[in-house]
C-alpha cells in the first residue's frame, strides 16, 4: 500500500477518534477527572465548571474531527501529486490551528466563569 495513502487513513482515524471523544464530553458523561477532558484546578473542582466547559470542548472536538476527516478525505482526492511532506504539513497546521481554538474557547469561557 502506498505510503501517501496511509499517511492520509491515518489522519482520517484521528479525526474520526477526535469525534469518538468530544461526543461524552459534548453530552456531559465524563465525570471530573484528571485523565480526559478540559482539565484544570478551576475545572476539576467546580462540577459545573467542569460540565460547562467540557460540553464546549466536547462539541468543539466534534467540529475539529468532522474538520479534519474532511481535510483527509480531500487530500485522498487530490493526492496524485502531493508527497508524504507536504500532507503531513498541511494535516499537522490544521490540527495545531484546531487544538489553540479549542485551548482557546476553553480558556476564554472559564475567565468567564
Amino acid at each position: 500500500m502506498d505510503e501517501t495513502l496511509l499517511l492520509i487513513i491515518l489522519f482520517i482515524f484521528v479525526g474520526i477518534l477526535e469525534i469518538i471523544l468530544g461526543i461524552p464530553l459534548m453530552y456531559e458523561k465524563v465525570k471530573p477527572n484528571w485523565l480526559y477532558g478540559f482539565r484544570l484546578p478551576k475545572t476539576v473542582s467546580n462540577k459545573k465548571i467542569w460540565y460547562l466547559v467540557n460540553k464546549q470542548a466536547g462539541k468543539d472536538f466534534v467540529i475539529s474531527g468532522i474538520i479534519l476527516t474532511i481535510t483527509s478525505l480531500i487530500l485522498l482526492q487530490i493526492n496524485t501529486n502531493l508527497d508524504i511532506l507536504t500532507i503531513t504539513t498541511i494535516q499537522t497546521l490544521i490540527m495545531m490551528i484546531l487544538i489553540t481554538i479549542i485551548i482557546a474557547r476553553g480558556l476564554i469561557l472559564i475567565k468567564k466563569l
